[in-house]
């Protein structure tokens, strides 16, 4: 099954085989830490929370983003640090052990709530390379 642990192992590995480093982060007596610090060769590190949707039956019916308030607090603490951050939303096609796709939102806007389909900003077939470059890109630029 697809999972938001699962996307996250699969980003850290994609880093690795591109010759960056990524790191799972977490802290059991801290709520609020970011998911993922990644460092891809020649760019900028960054730290980005997952999130992980089924999308939804009706095209103009908003996803959930579902940051937690502590999530918010602390992106946007890093972010007035300089710190590059953000999260990334992976939208399942289909429910279940392996959707055919995922549709990807990335962004830096900690004021988001909802994001639209027609909103996403790209597409990763089952198979393809996890995005792990576009998702830096996009938090950096």
């Amino acid at each position: 099954m697809t999972t938001e642990l699962s996307i996250q192992s699969s980003l850290v590995k994609e880093a690795f085989a591109l010759g960056g480093y990524a790191l799972k982060m977490s802290n059991r007596f801290l709520v609020g830490v970011p998911d993922l610090l990644v460092h891809l060769p020649a760019s900028p590190t960054v730290i980005v929370e997952i999130k992980l949707a089924v999308a939804p039956t009706r095209l103009t019916t908003p996803i959930s983003v579902d940051l937690t308030v502590q999530q918010r607090y602390t992106l946007q603490k890093m972010q007035k640090a300089g710190v590059k951050s953000g999260w990334c939303l992976f939208v399942a096609n289909k429910s279940g052990r392996n959707p055919d796709y995922h549709s990807v939102f990335v962004s830096t806007d900690l004021t988001r709530t909802h994001v639209l389909i027609s909103e996403l900003n790209f597409t990763r077939k089952r198979g393809d390379q996890w995005p792990i470059q576009r998702i830096c890109q996009n938090l950096t630029s």
